[in-house]
């Protein structure tokens, strides 16, 4: 993975978290199937839970960027619509959840408002899930120089 995700990684199992990274689609360079894949990554974290001796209480945080941030929009969908049972927080990066219903999950939008397409597109989930009640919030990157500590 990137060096960021390197570091996500190792700071979340620090902490005493177990970190599974799941892909979507249909094998080598495909994307998420918004519909299909939700099934797929709970049987996955049930696996896991099962092979690890895991409680099914032990909470799921669900990161994702670009479709992938979409798609965990979609892990946040009442259980009875597909969403993924567990899940206590998501991380969309750089792309918004298109204003799909939330059951309450509270979530956290990592964009670059200098994408201003993508920034209208946070604005507009973050508008209607805070008028839902739901927790939400962002994170603005802005544009930083690129050095070799931010390339290790």
């Amino acid at each position: 993975g990137l060096p960021e995700e390197g570091r996500l990684r190792q700071a979340a199992r620090a902490r005493g978290y177990l970190v599974m990274a799941v892909s979507g689609g249909r094998g080598r360079q495909s994307c998420w199937d918004q519909r299909a894949d939700g099934a797929k990554v709970a049987a996955a974290i049930r696996h896991v839970r099962q092979a690890e001796q895991l409680t099914d209480e032990l909470p799921v945080l669900a990161t994702g960027a670009s479709s992938g941030g979409a798609f965990v929009g979609r892990l946040a969908l009442p259980l009875e619509s597909g969403g993924l049972p567990g899940l206590r927080c998501i991380v969309p990066q750089i792309m918004g959840t298109g204003g799909l219903p939330n059951r309450g999950v509270p979530a956290l939008y990592v964009h670059m408002p200098r994408d201003r397409r993508t920034a209208a597109a946070v604005e507009m989930d973050l508008e209607e899930l805070r008028a839902e009640g739901v927790l939400a919030k962002e994170l603005r990157v802005e544009p930083q120089p690129v050095t070799e500590a931010l390339l290790s």
